[in-house]
């Protein structure tokens, strides 16, 4: 497992665009989604929403880790954002046990970047809080 991967500043709100959340995500799990979804109501302030990006959008491939951005709509210092990815990662990890985890998080300062570009294009909104 990895422990967190953050991004060093942070997008203007609207600035990600995610598609919107499909109802069956055939790349989760019922217990993953499920994990990830009372990881973000437990931890992300309102208005936060979590995008899920990488293999596990595509239906077409097999196993892969979990990528997540964490779009926060507040200022966070570069240890808050630490803070944070560590404790969702933590959270999802208890859970979830041996998967592999990457975790983004994006502020309102967070400039583009093309990791950023690639969730805008393939990322899949799981919730908005």
């Amino acid at each position: 497992m990895t422990f967190a991967q953050t991004t060093q500043s942070s997008a203007r709100d609207g600035a990600l665009r995610a598609h919107p959340a499909k109802q069956d995500l055939p790349r989760l799990s019922p217990a993953e989604r499920r994990a990830i979804l009372t990881a973000a109501a437990q931890l992300l302030p309102p208005a936060s929403r979590v995008i899920l990006f990488g293999s596990r959008t595509d239906p077409g491939r097999r196993g892969g880790d979990i990528d997540l951005c964490l779009h926060v709509p507040v200022r966070l210092s570069h240890s808050e954002r630490v803070a944070l990815a560590n404790r969702f990662w933590a959270r999802l990890a208890a859970i979830l046990d041996e998967q592999k985890i990457d975790i983004v998080i994006v502020t309102p300062e967070t400039p583009s970047s093309p990791i950023l570009r690639r969730i805008a294009e393939e990322g899949i909104e799981l919730c908005r809080l």
